[in-house]
């Protein structure tokens, strides 16, 4: 709370066959206040497995190990100010969420200098909530500085109920050299509701790219 914090690593790194679970409804990471550089050389959080295995849906070989499980938003902050290169970073592993991953609210913002959400390679990343966004900002900003918003790529898989972004009370959303969205390398991506959804007045959401539309 009102603090500074400064980890150039992983809040959170679950690697080479470890596991972490919390079966907490509690944010996992909670930031009130402050100006904080997290995460600024990997990725705040960093999920990496071993076992892959075929998976019938999307016809993808995925990794099965979950080294990291919450029951909660991974990250919440309000009134905070938050620099990183990634969110979240996956390969070769399955990351289940029932709430988003991201929760910005009453003034807070987060800057990567990366993706911020990036599959890697034989990823899978499920959400069945479909009342809820994976993305949520209240009243705050997101700006992606090179990047994309979220990297489907090395045959991974995103599998949304819900929307990918939800915007309300006044948010930003900006995208200053990518796309909203990328997936390549024979990924597969099935968001259930919306891209991007608003709520109340004033959103917005900036998308800058040299890709002509």
């Amino acid at each position: 709370t009102n603090s500074a914090l400064d980890v150039p690593f992983s809040l959170v790194s679950v690697l080479q066959g470890g596991t972490l679970i919390s079966t907490s409804t509690s944010p996992f990471v909670l930031l009130e206040g402050g100006n904080h550089s997290l995460g600024t050389n990997v990725a705040i959080f960093d999920v990496a497995g071993v076992n892959t295995a075929l998976d019938a849906a999307t016809g993808l070989t995925l990794g099965t190990d979950e080294p990291l499980r919450h029951g909660g938003v991974f990250l919440d902050a309000s009134s905070a100010a938050i620099k990183t290169r990634s969110l979240l970073q996956v390969d070769t592993a399955l990351l289940e969420a029932t709430a988003p991953l991201l929760n910005l609210a009453a003034g807070a913002s987060l800057t990567t200098t990366s993706n911020a959400v990036d599959l890697v390679g034989k990823a899978k990343l499920y959400i069945p909530n479909d009342a809820i966004a994976m993305i949520n900002l209240s009243a705050s900003s997101l700006t992606v500085t090179n990047g994309h918003l979220v990297n489907v790529a090395g045959g991974s898989s995103l599998n949304l109920a819900g929307s990918l972004v939800n915007l309300s009370n006044g948010s930003t959303l900006n995208i200053l050299n990518g796309l909203l969205l990328n997936a390549t390398g024979g990924s597969v991506a099935n968001i259930g509701k919306s891209l991007v959804s608003f709520s109340g007045s004033g959103n917005l959401l900036n998308v800058t790219n040299n890709l002509v539309p």
